[in-house]
């Protein structure tokens, strides 16, 4: 039962839209069709930027933590100054 309601609380949340949503819509009704083009624009290569930082940050994390060590060669040469 607790999953079931989980799911339908994770659905509602996604349907629901956020506040990227309300600057688009903003901007498209001040500004007109391509001031909103630009914000959409902007607003999804922000969610973009920060999805791949999210990732790549986890992936290291990973890495590091683990002792992978394909991964983590990696990410020493990426990072200067980490422990051996």
């Amino acid at each position: 039962m607790a999953y079931w309601g989980f799911l339908a609380f994770a659905i509602v949340l996604i349907l629901i839209p956020g506040p990227d949503f309300a600057v688009v819509i903003k901007n498209t009704l001040a500004g007109g069709r391509r001031r909103g083009r630009f914000t959409a624009a902007g607003v999804g290569t922000s969610n973009a930027v920060q999805g791949s930082h999210a990732a790549l940050s986890l992936l290291y994390l990973m890495a590091v933590s683990t002792g992978l060590p394909p991964a983590g060669r990696r990410a020493r040469l990426i990072t200067p100054g980490l422990p051996d």
